[in-house]
C-alpha cells in the first residue's frame, strides 16, 4: 500500500482472535487521552466486567460472524522514529521506558512547563498500569500473597502451640524458620519478558500519581487532583503528599469543603505523630504547609458561610 490508499478485506472467524481485546484497550486509550485521566484495560477481554460489557456490547458477539477490515495508509514512520502502543510492547520494554518518562517529566515540571510534563508522567502511567494488569504480574503478585497468607497461617499455629505449652508448664518450642517467606521485595520475572520489582512497580506508580497531580494542581485541574490523589492514598492512607494536595483541590472547587476538613485533620494526626518520634522537626515545613492550608480552608468556609447567611437573609426580609 501507498500513502492514501484505502484497502478493504474479510477475516473469518477464525482469523481475528484477540481483535475484540484489542479494540477495548484501544479505546479506553481514546477515552483516557480524552479525558486527559491516564487509564487502561483493567481486564482480560472486551466481556471482562460488567463495565466492559455495557461500553463494548458491539464487540461482543464479534467471533461469530466474518469481521470486514477498512484500512487507509496515513502515514509511514521508519522503526525507532515513534512510541509504540502499550499493547505493542512486551514487559521489558514497558519496565524500560518507564524511568525515562518519569525524568523527562521531572525535568519538565522543573522549567515550569506543566502541560508537557503531565504527558511524560501519563505516558509513564499508562505503561506502569499496563504493566500492573498484565497476567504475569497478576500472577506474581497472587503467588506472593499466598506465601505470604501461609506464613502469617504458621505463625499464627506456632503461637498457639507455644501459648498450649506454656498453659501446661511446657518449655516454648524452638522457633523454625519458614520455607514459604515471603518478601514483598524480591524480584519476578514478568512472563520471561524481563524483571520487574513489585515493590518498585508500585512505588513508580505512586510517585508518578503524586507527580501528575502537582502538574494538575498547577493546571487548575481540580477532578483529577482529587482522582490521582485518592488512588495513591488506596495504597498509602498516610501519603502527606497525597493529602495536602487533595485537601487544596477539594478546597478550590469549594462544594467539598468538609472533604478538605477532613483531610486536614487527618495531616494534623500524622504530622503530630512525625514530630512525636522524632522523623520531622516540630514547626519544620510540614507543620508550616499545614497551617497555611488550614487558613485557606477556613477562609472559604467562612466565605461560603457568609454567602449562605445573606442569601438566607434576603430570601425573608
Amino acid at each position: 500500500m501507498r500513502i492514501g490508499e484505502r484497502a478493504r478485506f474479510l477475516c473469518m472467524p477464525d482469523q481475528i482472535e484477540g481483535f475484540a481485546q484489542l479494540e477495548t484497550v484501544l479505546r479506553q486509550e481514546k477515552k483516557a487521552k480524552e479525558t486527559g485521566v491516564p487509564r487502561v484495560a483493567h481486564g482480560c477481554c472486551a466481556h471482562s466486567s460488567p463495565d466492559h460489557l455495557e461500553e463494548n456490547q458491539d464487540l461482543a458477539h464479534i467471533y461469530e460472524s466474518p469481521l470486514e477490515l477498512d484500512i487507509t495508509l496515513v502515514a509511514v514512520h521508519p522503526p525507532g522514529s515513534f512510541l509504540k502502543e502499550p499493547w505493542e510492547m512486551n514487559a521489558a520494554e514497558k519496565w524500560a521506558e518507564v524511568p525515562v518518562r518519569k525524568s523527562e517529566g521531572n525535568a519538565e515540571y522543573g522549567r515550569g512547563n506543566y502541560e508537557e510534563a503531565c504527558a511524560k508522567y501519563t505516558r509513564a502511567l499508562v505503561l506502569l498500569e499496563s504493566l500492573d494488569q498484565s497476567s504475569p504480574i497478576q500472577d506474581q503478585r497472587r503467588d506472593r500473597d499466598q506465601k505470604k497468607a501461609e506464613q502469617e497461617r504458621r505463625q499464627h499455629i506456632a503461637k498457639e502451640e507455644d501459648r498450649r505449652r506454656a498453659r501446661l508448664g511446657l518449655p516454648s518450642a524452638a522457633e523454625t524458620t519458614s520455607d514459604a517467606t515471603a518478601s514483598s521485595a524480591d524480584t519476578t520475572l514478568a512472563g520471561g519478558e524481563g524483571v520487574v520489582d513489585l515493590d518498585e512497580l508500585t512505588s513508580l506508580m505512586q510517585t508518578c500519581r503524586l507527580n501528575y497531580a502537582a502538574c494538575k494542581l498547577k493546571l487548575r485541574d481540580w477532578n483529577t487532583v482529587i482522582i490521582q490523589c485518592s488512588e495513591v492514598l488506596k495504597h498509602d492512607p498516610k501519603c502527606v503528599k497525597a493529602l495536602f494536595r487533595r485537601s487544596q483541590a477539594y478546597a478550590e472547587i469549594g462544594r467539598d469543603l468538609d472533604l478538605a476538613e477532613k483531610d486536614i485533620g487527618r495531616l494534623r494526626e500524622i504530622i503530630q505523630a512525625h514530630v512525636a518520634d522524632g522523623t520531622a522537626a516540630r514547626d519544620g515545613p510540614e507543620e508550616q504547609e499545614l497551617r497555611r492550608m488550614a487558613r485557606f480552608v477556613q477562609a472559604k468556609v467562612d466565605r461560603y458561610a457568609e454567602r449562605e447567611k445573606k442569601m438566607f437573609s434576603n430570601m425573608f426580609s
